[in-house]
Protein backbone atom coordinates (compact mmCIF):
# COMPACT_ATOMS: atom_id res chain seq x y z
CA UNK A 1 0.00 0.00 0.00
CA UNK A 2 1.09 3.88 -0.02
CA UNK A 3 0.40 7.25 1.33
CA UNK A 4 -0.20 9.73 -0.84
CA UNK A 5 -1.31 13.54 -0.70
CA UNK A 6 -2.90 15.77 -3.60
CA UNK A 7 -0.40 18.57 -3.59
CA UNK A 8 0.38 21.72 -5.89
CA UNK A 9 3.85 22.23 -5.08
CA UNK A 10 5.96 20.82 -3.06
CA UNK A 11 6.09 23.21 -0.40
CA UNK A 12 2.70 22.66 0.18
CA UNK A 13 3.49 18.82 0.04
CA UNK A 14 5.86 19.37 3.43
CA UNK A 15 3.24 20.95 5.25
CA UNK A 16 2.00 17.43 5.61
CA UNK A 17 5.10 16.15 7.12
CA UNK A 18 6.26 16.52 10.62
CA UNK A 19 9.32 19.09 11.41
CA UNK A 20 11.49 16.02 12.24
CA UNK A 21 10.45 13.81 9.22
CA UNK A 22 13.20 12.27 7.55
CA UNK A 23 15.04 12.65 4.23
CA UNK A 24 13.54 9.38 3.18
CA UNK A 25 10.13 10.16 3.58
CA UNK A 26 10.60 13.53 2.04
CA UNK A 27 12.35 12.30 -0.86
CA UNK A 28 9.16 10.31 -1.69
CA UNK A 29 7.94 13.33 -3.20
CA UNK A 30 7.71 13.96 -6.82
CA UNK A 31 7.54 10.17 -7.50
CA UNK A 32 5.47 8.76 -10.52
CA UNK A 33 1.19 8.97 -9.74
CA UNK A 34 0.25 5.13 -8.31
CA UNK A 35 -0.10 2.55 -10.93
CA UNK A 36 2.35 -0.49 -12.35
CA UNK A 37 5.64 0.85 -10.77
CA UNK A 38 5.51 -1.12 -7.40
CA UNK A 39 4.61 -4.80 -7.37
CA UNK A 40 1.12 -5.04 -5.75
CA UNK A 41 1.78 -6.18 -2.78
CA UNK A 42 3.67 -3.17 -1.64
CA UNK A 43 1.56 0.09 -0.10
CA UNK A 44 1.29 3.39 -1.12
CA UNK A 45 0.50 6.75 1.04
CA UNK A 46 -1.13 9.66 -1.16
CA UNK A 47 -2.87 12.63 -0.13
CA UNK A 48 -4.25 15.60 -1.81
CA UNK A 49 -5.54 19.07 -2.05
CA UNK A 50 -9.43 19.66 -2.12
CA UNK A 51 -9.81 20.44 -5.72
CA UNK A 52 -12.25 23.10 -7.88
CA UNK A 53 -15.01 20.90 -9.30
CA UNK A 54 -14.48 21.08 -12.79
CA UNK A 55 -10.49 19.76 -12.70
CA UNK A 56 -9.77 17.06 -15.81
CA UNK A 57 -8.63 13.52 -14.58
CA UNK A 58 -4.56 14.37 -16.25
CA UNK A 59 -4.76 17.54 -13.88
CA UNK A 60 -5.52 15.74 -10.88
CA UNK A 61 -3.09 12.63 -11.25
CA UNK A 62 0.00 14.51 -11.99
CA UNK A 63 -0.89 16.38 -8.65
CA UNK A 64 -0.57 13.37 -6.22
CA UNK A 65 1.95 13.26 -4.44
CA UNK A 66 3.33 10.07 -3.01
CA UNK A 67 4.55 10.27 0.75
CA UNK A 68 5.68 6.15 1.22
CA UNK A 69 5.27 3.07 -0.19
CA UNK A 70 6.19 0.24 1.59
CA UNK A 71 5.58 -3.58 1.85
CA UNK A 72 6.43 -4.34 5.65
CA UNK A 73 5.31 -3.13 9.07
CA UNK A 74 8.49 -1.58 9.30
CA UNK A 75 8.28 0.42 6.46
CA UNK A 76 4.94 1.56 7.24
CA UNK A 77 6.32 3.03 10.60
CA UNK A 78 8.96 4.03 9.18
CA UNK A 79 7.02 6.62 7.45
CA UNK A 80 3.49 7.34 9.09
CA UNK A 81 5.31 8.27 12.26
CA UNK A 82 6.51 11.90 10.32
CA UNK A 83 3.14 12.39 8.87
CA UNK A 84 1.12 14.69 10.41
CA UNK A 85 -1.79 13.87 12.78
CA UNK A 86 -5.71 14.53 11.08
CA UNK A 87 -5.35 17.33 13.99
CA UNK A 88 -2.49 18.53 12.61
CA UNK A 89 -3.94 18.76 8.99
CA UNK A 90 -4.90 22.02 6.82
CA UNK A 91 -8.55 22.06 5.93
CA UNK A 92 -9.51 20.68 2.52
CA UNK A 93 -6.78 17.93 2.91
CA UNK A 94 -7.16 14.54 1.77
CA UNK A 95 -5.32 11.63 2.84
CA UNK A 96 -5.03 8.13 1.44
CA UNK A 97 -3.83 4.57 1.81
CA UNK A 98 -4.26 2.73 -1.21
CA UNK A 99 -3.11 -0.95 -2.80
CA UNK A 100 0.02 0.13 -4.99
CA UNK A 101 -1.12 -2.08 -8.23
CA UNK A 102 -2.06 -1.23 -11.98
CA UNK A 103 -4.26 1.23 -12.41
CA UNK A 104 -5.03 1.91 -8.80
CA UNK A 105 -4.93 4.98 -7.87
CA UNK A 106 -7.78 7.28 -5.69
CA UNK A 107 -9.59 8.14 -8.48
CA UNK A 108 -13.34 7.34 -9.27
CA UNK A 109 -12.23 7.10 -13.11
CA UNK A 110 -9.78 4.45 -11.58
CA UNK A 111 -13.28 2.56 -10.21
CA UNK A 112 -15.94 2.91 -12.48
CA UNK A 113 -17.97 0.09 -11.07
CA UNK A 114 -17.13 0.94 -7.48
CA UNK A 115 -18.04 3.21 -5.09
CA UNK A 116 -17.01 3.88 -1.31
CA UNK A 117 -18.57 3.27 2.37
CA UNK A 118 -18.62 7.19 3.93
CA UNK A 119 -18.40 7.73 8.04
CA UNK A 120 -19.31 11.78 8.48
CA UNK A 121 -17.28 12.63 11.88
CA UNK A 122 -18.28 16.17 13.61
CA UNK A 123 -15.69 18.01 14.40
CA UNK A 124 -17.17 18.32 18.34
CA UNK A 125 -16.67 14.71 18.31
CA UNK A 126 -12.66 14.36 18.76
CA UNK A 127 -12.29 11.05 17.39
CA UNK A 128 -10.98 11.22 13.78
CA UNK A 129 -7.12 10.54 14.88
CA UNK A 130 -7.69 7.45 16.90
CA UNK A 131 -10.64 6.65 14.21
CA UNK A 132 -7.82 7.31 11.19
CA UNK A 133 -5.64 5.31 13.08
CA UNK A 134 -7.59 1.96 13.66
CA UNK A 135 -9.04 2.46 9.62
CA UNK A 136 -5.16 2.77 8.59
CA UNK A 137 -4.27 -0.54 10.63
CA UNK A 138 -7.07 -2.31 9.46
CA UNK A 139 -6.67 -1.61 5.96
CA UNK A 140 -2.63 -3.14 6.48
CA UNK A 141 -3.57 -6.29 7.94
CA UNK A 142 -6.03 -7.08 5.62
CA UNK A 143 -8.87 -6.93 8.26
CA UNK A 144 -11.80 -6.15 5.62
CA UNK A 145 -10.97 -10.05 4.38
CA UNK A 146 -12.15 -8.81 0.96
CA UNK A 147 -9.32 -8.13 -2.22
CA UNK A 148 -12.01 -5.78 -3.41
CA UNK A 149 -11.07 -3.26 -0.84
CA UNK A 150 -8.38 -1.21 -2.44
CA UNK A 151 -7.74 1.69 -0.32
CA UNK A 152 -8.96 3.79 2.46
CA UNK A 153 -9.19 7.96 2.71
CA UNK A 154 -9.82 10.40 5.22
CA UNK A 155 -11.03 13.90 3.84
CA UNK A 156 -10.33 17.10 6.33
CA UNK A 157 -13.18 19.57 5.95
CA UNK A 158 -14.34 22.68 8.43
CA UNK A 159 -17.52 21.58 10.00
CA UNK A 160 -17.28 17.78 9.68
CA UNK A 161 -14.47 15.08 8.30
CA UNK A 162 -14.88 11.96 6.39
CA UNK A 163 -13.68 8.84 6.31
CA UNK A 164 -14.23 6.25 3.46
CA UNK A 165 -13.41 2.62 2.32
CA UNK A 166 -13.02 2.32 -1.33
CA UNK A 167 -13.58 -0.64 -2.92
CA UNK A 168 -13.21 -1.97 -7.04
CA UNK A 169 -16.04 -3.88 -7.87
CA UNK A 170 -20.05 -3.78 -6.84
CA UNK A 171 -21.50 -6.41 -8.92
CA UNK A 172 -21.63 -8.03 -6.00
CA UNK A 173 -24.18 -6.95 -3.35
CA UNK A 174 -23.53 -9.34 -0.51
CA UNK A 175 -19.45 -8.22 -0.67
CA UNK A 176 -20.23 -4.57 -0.93
CA UNK A 177 -22.36 -4.78 2.14
CA UNK A 178 -20.08 -6.86 3.97
CA UNK A 179 -17.24 -4.39 3.56
CA UNK A 180 -19.73 -2.03 5.44
CA UNK A 181 -20.54 -4.34 7.98
CA UNK A 182 -16.51 -4.65 9.18
CA UNK A 183 -16.18 -0.67 8.69
CA UNK A 184 -18.51 -0.52 11.38
CA UNK A 185 -16.86 -3.40 13.16
CA UNK A 186 -13.42 -2.24 13.12
CA UNK A 187 -14.63 1.58 14.42
CA UNK A 188 -16.80 -0.56 17.21
CA UNK A 189 -19.53 2.32 16.05
CA UNK A 190 -22.96 1.95 17.34
CA UNK A 191 -25.95 -0.10 15.78
CA UNK A 192 -27.81 3.05 14.87
CA UNK A 193 -24.69 4.92 13.49
CA UNK A 194 -25.28 6.36 10.23
CA UNK A 195 -22.86 5.60 7.16
CA UNK A 196 -23.27 6.33 3.99
CA UNK A 197 -22.43 4.69 0.43
CA UNK A 198 -22.18 6.54 -3.26
CA UNK A 199 -21.20 4.62 -6.63
CA UNK A 200 -18.20 6.14 -8.03
CA UNK A 201 -20.37 6.23 -11.69
CA UNK A 202 -22.63 8.73 -9.48
CA UNK A 203 -19.46 10.36 -8.32
CA UNK A 204 -18.01 11.14 -11.97
CA UNK A 205 -21.38 12.86 -12.70
CA UNK A 206 -21.93 15.37 -9.74
CA UNK A 207 -18.34 15.91 -9.07
CA UNK A 208 -18.39 14.76 -5.54
CA UNK A 209 -17.33 11.84 -3.38
CA UNK A 210 -19.70 12.62 -0.63
CA UNK A 211 -22.86 14.80 -1.59
CA UNK A 212 -26.03 12.55 -2.65
CA UNK A 213 -24.60 9.42 -0.91
CA UNK A 214 -26.72 6.67 0.11
CA UNK A 215 -27.89 6.38 3.99
CA UNK A 216 -27.70 2.79 5.59
CA UNK A 217 -28.13 1.55 9.01
CA UNK A 218 -26.73 -1.47 9.76
CA UNK A 219 -29.18 -3.42 12.42
CA UNK A 220 -27.86 -5.79 14.98
CA UNK A 221 -28.61 -8.90 14.36
CA UNK A 222 -32.08 -10.93 16.29
CA UNK A 223 -31.24 -13.60 17.80
CA UNK A 224 -33.06 -16.78 16.55
CA UNK A 225 -35.93 -18.12 18.41
CA UNK A 226 -37.35 -20.90 19.74
CA UNK A 227 -40.45 -22.24 20.36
Amino acid sequence: MSLLVYAKTEAEYEKHLRPDANESTRSMRRRPPIGGVLPPELGQLPYDKKMPKKIDVGTYQSNLQKIANFNTVEDFWRHYIHVKRPSQLSRDVNLYLFRDQPNCAPMWEAFPQGGCWILKIKKKANVLGKMWQDLVFAAIGEAFEQLDVVGIAMAIRSKEDMLSVWNADNSDDNTRFAIGEKLKEILMLDSNTLVEYKFHANSIRDMSTFRNAKPYVFAAATPATTN
